[in-house]
């Protein structure tokens, strides 16, 4: 019941960040660069503690 659950949530977030990228209205180049950054910050701090 929780794996469905998180992969609603997951396709919703998926299908929202879609919508934004292929919007007429967006700036793609700045949203793809925010999240690749945010993306990047993550892998970051989760092998930080395995790095160190």
């Amino acid at each position: 019941m929780v794996d469905r659950a998180i992969g609603v949530l997951i396709a919703i977030v998926g299908l929202t960040a879609l919508g934004v990228i292929v919007s007429k209205r967006s700036n793609t180049a700045a949203v793809l660069t925010a999240f690749l950054t945010g993306f990047a910050a993550t892998l970051k701090a989760a092998v930080s503690p395995v790095t160190s």
